[in-house]
């Protein structure tokens, strides 16, 4: 296992490239101050800024090279708090994206899912802005993830008697419900990652009243690339060729892959 690097109070990693070489995530600088990193095994862990007036932020995933990373930045001093998705290159810096939080990008990084806390509902971003893909009849949706080809968005939406629903999404189709296994309901894994996987620890306390063990979250919520994965267990943060129930528990907690 190879340290990611520490990145100050805590790190923890959301998301990894399509090739497996760019892994991003969050880095508190101290509790509460979450930063959006970028970590390469030339450059190490780097720190993306943040958008203008927001006060701590955390990247949740990145395009197959890993030149495009997506996450949101969250305001902490406005009341309520401010969420705003963002799309990073090095070359245009931090983009706001016109919704609160991005959870998915393509392959090429053309294309950005994710979902607004203000009018609950799913976005789809391109270059020519931000669209809004609907509901299954309710008051609210999610986009939680998108094909490579950035053509088909899947998620959660509720439905005209209130029931939560996975969905997929085409422009040619619109939104389908994808049915449940018997059950009134059925949501993808992802919905839980939004909006509290781009806050710190400490922000979650403050601004939502989410209680976390001291152990740290669990280790359900990680992506994969081929046979590699990152993910967070017993409070450290870990990209891996697989699972290790083993996984260190010492604190202060940094990310880190295994070789």
């Amino acid at each position: 296992m190879v340290d990611l690097g520490l990145g100050g109070f805590r790190s923890q990693a959301n998301g990894v490239s399509g090739d497996g070489l760019v892994v991003v995530g969050q880095a508190e600088l101290t509790p509460g101050d979450g930063r959006v990193f970028r970590w390469t095994a030339a450059g190490g862990m780097q720190d993306l800024g943040m958008l203008p007036g927001f006060t701590d932020g955390a990247a949740t995933a990145a395009s197959f090279d890993g030149t495009v990373v997506v996450g949101g930045c969250l305001n902490t001093t406005s009341s309520p708090a401010t969420f705003q998705a963002f799309r990073w290159t090095a070359a245009t810096g931090m983009q706001p994206l016109g919704f609160s939080v991005a959870t998915d990008v393509s392959a090429d990084g053309s294309v950005v899912v994710g979902h607004s806390l203000t009018s609950q509902r799913a976005f789809r971003w391109t270059e020519m802005g931000a669209q809004a893909i609907g509901t299954l009849g309710g008051t609210t949706a999610r986009a939680n993830g998108v094909s490579a080809d950035g053509e088909v968005v899947a998620g959660t939406s509720r439905t005209l008697t209130g029931e939560v629903r996975a969905f997929r999404w085409t422009a040619m189709v619109s939104m389908q419900d994808l049915g449940t296994l018997g059950g009134s309901r059925r949501v993808p894994t992802r919905e839980v990652s939004q909006p509290t996987a781009l806050l710190s620890l400490e922000i979650q306390r403050r601004v939502l009243g989410i209680t976390t063990p001291s152990a740290g979250p669990r280790p359900e919520e990680c992506r994969t690339s081929a046979s590699e994965a990152v993910g967070y267990r017993r409070g450290r943060v870990y990209r891996s060729m697989e699972l290790s129930s083993s996984a260190p528990t010492t604190r202060p907690e940094a990310a880190a892959r295994f070789v």
